[in-house]
């Protein structure tokens, strides 16, 4: 009995949460606006990469506009939290922004199914 593969997007989120509380709580200087990138970018690539898996599952002449909407927010999503500097420190293993929302997106695309972009459309 291994864990179910729906409750990894739970997992996600959770851990987006705690990393951002540990931010406000630990940086210093603290900054604001790296803790909004630090929210909403690895949420946007991890959306971006379950968008793009439903394309896939999706009609045909919807297939190429959201890939192409899933890579280009997967890419402003790096690029952003790549400009602001943000690191994760999880157990003492240092992940760089562009890791941690590279991570996101694989998590929204491995791990998204069929009946989750069925519930979506």
């Amino acid at each position: 009995m291994g864990l179910d593969i729906r409750y990894m997007h739970t997992i996600w989120l959770w851990l987006i949460l705690l990393t951002c509380l540990s931010y406000f709580f630990n940086a210093e200087p603290f900054s604001f606006w790296i803790l909004i990138s630090a929210i909403f970018a690895p949420y946007i690539a991890w959306f971006c990469g379950s968008a793009l898996k439903a394309t896939i599952y999706g009609p045909s002449n919807e297939r190429v506009l959201g890939t192409l909407f899933g890579i280009i927010g997967f890419m402003l999503s790096w690029y952003w939290i790549t400009n602001t500097g943000f690191w994760v420190s999880i157990f003492n293993l240092d992940i760089p922004g562009y890791g941690w929302v590279t991570i996101g997106f694989l998590i929204g695309f491995l791990f998204t199914t069929k009946a989750d972009s069925d519930r979506a459309l």
